[in-house]
């Protein structure tokens, strides 16, 4: 009995290690102010790239705020991918550390 939840155990372990790493490899792409600023994060959450288009240059604060709006979209994408994978590993919440 204990064997076969130590396996059950190594298995999701296995498991969340690969989800781990496909989310690590992904790039996710958001964007704000009607597609004047894109940028594009990790997996990982890490800013990648920014894409800006000539208008919004004009404005100072419209850009600071669009370029935080578009990484907070694709933050937001990114959680709900994470939430997703742990729902496809059949993990309860409150115990995706453990693994």
């Amino acid at each position: 009995m204990f064997s076969k939840f130590t396996r059950q155990i190594q298995e999701m372990q296995k498991k969340m290690m690969d989800t781990q790493a496909q989310l690590r490899d992904m790039e996710l792409e958001a964007q704000s102010a009607g597609g004047a600023v894109k940028i594009t994060i990790s997996g990982e959450g890490k800013l990648l790239n920014v894409s800006l288009s000539p208008e919004i240059l004009q404005d100072a604060g419209l850009l600071e705020d669009s370029i935080v709006a578009a990484y907070y979209n694709a933050w937001e994408i990114l959680q709900k991918k994470r939430e997703e994978s742990m729902k496809e590993l059949k993990v309860p919440p409150g115990l995706e550390g453990m693994f």
